[in-house]
């Protein structure tokens, strides 16, 4: 030291004070050892010379060096209200070792200077809040040394922290760091962590930090940051974490809004180790960054984890350049360089190592993928790996993938789109990898187990111990070179209508494992081959060890794989159906129709759809196709012409001049004592009677189990009229006129027929003693159309054509008894119903033409007899005649054809035969009926039947005018 600098220190010598206060004020200088009040020439010492800690509340307080902390319980000091503190040299707090310090700056408080010490060699704290200042212009330190511990805490908005110089939190002791609850600091640069054995710690809570310099964390010892509830950190410089070996940092960003933006470079793990995490939505703002950057022991590590949460970069990220690295994005997290126009370098240099985790580090537990948004990934000259390990369904990259290293696919599907120039090799142990672009450059790709390889770009040689599937539903998926499927391997080929998945193989193709056939829904034919893989260098004599062809295609579809030289073929045929539906007799009966076409030579391309089905599926496919509906036309004629014949052979059919002319119903039937003698004063019977009436039924026949007909339901209408001329006493011959309309359909949608109906008939009645009998004749003609669906293959099918039926019923009664107005009669009839239907080719109304039939000419009879009882009644109500009647019988049916013969179109040789359902073999018929005159010569009447068996019911109902003259 010069001899001025000596004189200028004896001309300006130090005043040592120490605190003694019996009040707290600092401004009362009796609290003071020398009974005066420290100045900016003063050393203070704040220890153990009072319990009374000093409180400065107002200005004008001033030192030249400061201590405090005492042992024992500590000593501390406060600067509140408006008080201002100003020291002009070293502040220290906890300066000795063992000794306890503190310092608060609150309530508007200020404290102004230059060198702060924070736990020197003993503990201090220094806590700024609620709207305090601190404001020091040269270096702070807490925890200077090895035994030092100290910590700052700026908390609260409005509370400020300002910094000049340099911040060092934990220099070789310990050393925390807070800014809390919308608290602002400023620093002019920050190490945490500076020498080897020192921990800094730093945690930043909903305030805001800004450093006019780099923040070093880690520089020789241990440094940590939390950055956390949407604060915002800035930087002028840049940022290290680990900065000299031995040194460790690590930096967590958390939270929405959660902000660190670095002007400069950003290092983790420069000589030392560094670790960064970035979740929940925080942002990362730096210029380049570099992961194990500056020397070959330097190991960082970068994770971007969760929705929003982003490393915003420019120019470059290098994960390895000298050292160990490794980056993971997963969760929605991403990583930024250049707007998404930068690099990514991974092991940039030779004897680094890097690694890229999108989703989870490889052999860990997938995780969602994140995003990297560059538009290069490079693999270095070191030992560079980028692991896909996530749970996405369709995680897209478009980033070019460069240079040489390993890439491993273990989890998810990943999409590579770019026109690759990476000539390292790839490994696919699980997930699925889509080759969009091209991977001709690869070394090698190679399909583990567990993995599976898709796509319709381009690869190098390829060896598949997994799945090989190409295409997007389907593809084709190119090979340049070699092409080796293993022993356990699986080739999964989609075939869609006229396309399928293939392979091209520029070189040989080996093969082994499994070929697996997957339908997808498509317009099929049979018979063309689909060529699911060629390879100019031949196969070398090798086949696919197994053929699956059960995933998607039905029971009815054969897949015959055959191979050439160079190619693999697969030809689809339709298998025989008979074996497949061995029952219900109609579904085997269509079944064995289409086999005879198929054997025959026909194709049935037409018909894939039902061919695709499953076993079980098969008969009521077959029941779609048999056009079973059609059987219910001679149902419709035999229901109208059996109302028609009854119609005309009314119950009261040989009471009719009687009721006509006034007498009694029933009057002139005959009975047991002959026939009634004519009343002198009655006048004779009209010589004839004109009738209408209008009737109709509805009634459902149920299908056969065995047979496998369908519940039909039927229902019709019509309106008739006739006349009836008496040629004798007790004898009559008449004619009718009918017209109506009729419905029917099938259970299960197998179709619907209507038709509209005419019809005409003669008959007679006459009476020979108590015998009565009756006779009727009958034509109909029935214009009808008739429509199906077969929606297994898209098609909406009609026929129209004209049905006639010829129809006839004899009947007899004899009246046995009567008393009291009552009659019993038993009675019989036979009655019988031809159907005759064209030769019909049923066309498209609607969809598709396939399953279209061609319908053979047909006649159906349909014959009954019928053995029962009537009881009539005869009386008068408000002097008008009526009568009624009830009737019980039972119909046996002789004849019940319901059979239908038909081919598909198109098909030849495939003819079959079906049945409808059929009329019941047995059945009751009831009846009942009343006539009421309303004048000499009108008669109305009303009359209910019905049909009933354990397959069928038919209930139907007549209303009748009748008008003589």
């Amino acid at each position: 030291m010069s001899t001025v600098s000596l004189l200028a220190l004896a001309a300006t010598p130090v005043l040592a004070q120490t605190w003694q206060g019996a009040t707290p004020d600092w401004h009362t200088p009796g609290n003071w050892s020398t009974g005066t009040l420290p100045t900016g020439a003063t050393a203070v010492t704040i220890g153990a010379g009072s319990p009374i800690a000093p409180l400065i509340t107002a200005p004008g307080a001033t030192t030249k060096t400061l201590h405090i902390g005492a042992t024992g319980a500590g000593q501390s000091l406060t600067v509140g209200a408006v008080g201002v503190l100003t020291t002009t040299d070293y502040a220290t707090i906890g300066n000795l070792a063992g000794e306890i310090g503190s310092a608060r700056v609150e309530s508007g408080g200020k404290w102004n200077g230059t060198h702060l010490d924070v736990g020197f060699k003993g503990s201090g704290s220094f806590n700024v809040s609620n709207g305090g200042s601190a404001n020091f212009s040269q270096f702070v330190r807490t925890g200077i040394f090895a035994t030092g511990v100290g910590g700052i805490t700026v908390t609260g908005a409005g509370t400020s922290w300002n910094n000049g110089n340099g911040h060092v939190v934990g220099d070789s002791g310990r050393g925390t760091y807070q800014i809390l609850a919308g608290a602002k600091a400023s620093d002019r640069a920050v190490t945490l962590g500076y020498n080897a054995g020192a921990v800094g710690n730093a945690t930043v809570d909903a305030s805001k930090w800004d450093i006019w310099g780099a923040l070093m964390i880690g520089q020789g010892g241990r440094g940590d940051a939390v950055v956390k509830g949407g604060s915002t950190v800035t930087t002028s410089n840049n940022v290290y974490l680990g900065w000299l070996a031995g040194g460790k940092g690590s930096l967590t960003l958390d939270g929405a809004g959660t902000t660190l933006t670095a002007s400069g470079f950003t290092g983790i793990g420069w000589s030392g180790e560094g670790h960064v995490l970035i979740s929940n939505g925080a942002t990362y703002r730096t210029g380049v960054g570099a992961i194990g950057y500056n020397a070959a022991g330097s190991r960082g590590d970068l994770r971007v984890t969760g929705a929003n949460s982003q490393w915003l970069g420019t120019g470059f990220l290098i994960v390895g350049s000298v050292g160990v690295a490794e980056l993971t994005v997963d969760s929605g997290g991403a990583v930024r360089i250049d707007n998404g126009a930068g690099l990514l370098a991974i092991a940039n240099r030779a004897g680094s190592t890097g690694t890229v985790n999108i989703g989870a580090a490889s052999g860990a537990q997938a995780l969602a993928a994140g995003f990297l948004d560059v538009s290069e990934i490079r693999l270095g000259p070191g030992t560079a790996r980028l692991v896909f390990n996530h749970t996405d369904t369709n995680y897209v990259v478009s980033a070019r993938i460069t240079g040489k290293g390993t890439i491993v696919h273990e989890s998810g599907t990943t999409v590579l789109k770019a026109a690759n120039s990476f000539t390292g090799a790839m490994q696919v142990t699980g997930g699925l990898l889509v080759a969009e672009g091209s991977l001709a450059s690869f070394s090698n790709v190679t399909i583990g187990e567990g993995g599976t390889i898709g796509g319709t770009g381009q690869l190098p040689s390829t060896t598949v111990l997994g799945t090989i599937s190409p295409g997007n539903s389907p593809g084709t998926l190119t090979v340049n070179g070699n092409l080796t499927m293993g022993a356990n391997s699986t080739y999964v080929a989609e075939i869609q209508g006229a396309v399928a998945d293939r392979i091209n193989v520029t070189g040989t193709a080996a093969l082994a494992g499994t070929l697996r056939l997957a339908f997808l829904p498509g317009a099929y034919s049979f018979g063309t081959p689909y060529t699911l893989l060629s390879a100019q260098g031949g196969l070398g004599g090798t086949r696919f060890g197994t053929v699956d062809s059960t995933a998607g295609f039905g029971a009815g579809i054969g897949a015959n794989v055959a191979y050439t030289a160079n190619d693999l073929l697969v030809t689809l045929s339709a298998k025989p159906l008979a074996g497949l539906v061995t029952g219900p007799a109609n579904a085997h009966a269509v079944a064995a129709g289409l086999d005879r076409a198929v054997a025959g030579g026909a194709d049935p391309s037409a018909l894939f759809g039902i061919y695709n089905l499953p076993a079980a599926a098969m008969p009521a496919a077959m029941n779609q196709l048999s056009g079973e509906v059609h059987t219910a036309v001679p149902a419709m004629a035999f229901s109208a012409a059996d109302q028609f014949l009854r119609a005309m052979l009314d119950p009261f059919a040989a009471g009719r001049e009687t009721m006509a002319s006034g007498a009694a119903a029933f009057s002139d039937l005959a009975t047991r004592k002959g026939a009634p003698a004519q009343d002198p004063a009655q006048p004779l019977a009209p010589a004839y009677t004109v009738w209408g009436a209008a009737f109709g039924s509805s009634g459902r026949s149920n299908g056969s189990a065995w047979v496998g007909s369908a519940r039909r339901d039927l229902d019709d209408a019509h309106l008739a009229v006739g006349a009836d001329l008496r040629i004798a006493p007790g004898t009559m011959l008449g004619f009718a006129l009918s017209g109506g309309s009729a419905n029917a359909s099938l259970a299960g949608g197998l179709g619907k027929a209507n038709a509209d109906i005419f019809q005409a008939g003669l008959y007679g009645t006459t009476r020979l003693g108590p015998l009565n009998l009756a006779a009727a004749v009958g034509y109909g003609v029935l214009d009808t159309e008739v429509k199906r669906s077969v929606a297994l293959l898209g098609s909406s099918l009609s026929s129209s054509y004209t049905t006639t039926a010829w129809s006839g019923r004899l009947q007899a009664s004899m009246a046995l008894a009567d008393w009291g107005g009552f009659t019993v009669s038993p009675l019989a009839a036979l009655q019988a119903v031809q159907a005759r239907s064209p030769a019909r080719a049923e066309t498209n109304w609607a969809g598709a033409n396939a399953g279209a039939l061609v319908v053979g000419k047909r006649s159906d009879v349909t014959s009954r007899s019928e053995l029962g009882v009537q009881l009539d009644y005869a009386s008068a109500l408000g002097g008008r005649a009526l009568a009624g009647y009830l009737r019980a019988a039972w119909a046996h049916y002789y004849q019940r054809e319901a059979s239908l013969s038909a081919s598909l179109t198109g098909l030849a040789g495939s003819g079959f035969v079906i049945d409808g359902a059929r009329a019941p073999r047995n059945s009751a018929l009831l009846a009942a009926g009343l006539d009421l005159r309303l004048s000499q010569s009108v008669v109305i009447g009303a009359h209910l039947d019905g049909e009933l068996s354990e397959s069928a019911r038919r209930i139907g109902g007549q209303a009748r005018l009748k008008v003589s003259f």
